[in-house]
């Protein structure tokens, strides 16, 4: 999913309908001591969809600069579904929705971001980030 500790959960990468979509199965290794994804981990999630949607629809590299992440409900059934939509893509940063849904509680919308990417290269993103 981009770095070395988040690659090894189990997921899927795949674009939908102009939205890029991560899937995530919940595992015992990311519940918190409620039983729950911990948040961090949806955070990263969150952060990861982004920047690649971000990336898609820019042709370059980002960072992020903001997000904005409210947690709604608990993940507890999984797999986990982020799909991030660019709302605008400008000269010097990107702006991306992202919606998390628990696919194994009937879909529930467990998470919002938008998320403000800044842009750090006028040319293609590097080969490892497509």
């Amino acid at each position: 999913m981009g770095c070395a500790l988040l690659d090894q959960l189990p997921h899927r990468t795949y674009d939908e309908g102009g939205a890029h979509v991560v899937e995530l199965q919940i595992t015992d290794e990311i519940r918190g001591p409620v039983g729950a994804v911990h948040g961090g981990i949806i955070a990263s999630l969150v952060d990861r969809v982004g920047a690649y949607a971000a990336v898609q629809a820019s042709g370059r590299s980002v960072v992020t600069s903001t997000v904005t992440l409210s947690y709604l409900a608990a993940a507890t059934g999984g797999p986990l579904r982020a799909s991030a939509v660019p709302l605008r893509v400008g000269g010097r940063q990107g702006v991306v929705e992202v919606r998390v849904h628990d696919h194994g509680r009937d879909d529930l919308l467990v998470a919002t971001a938008l998320i403000t990417m800044s842009f750090v290269s006028s040319g293609p993103p590097p080969r490892s980030a497509r």
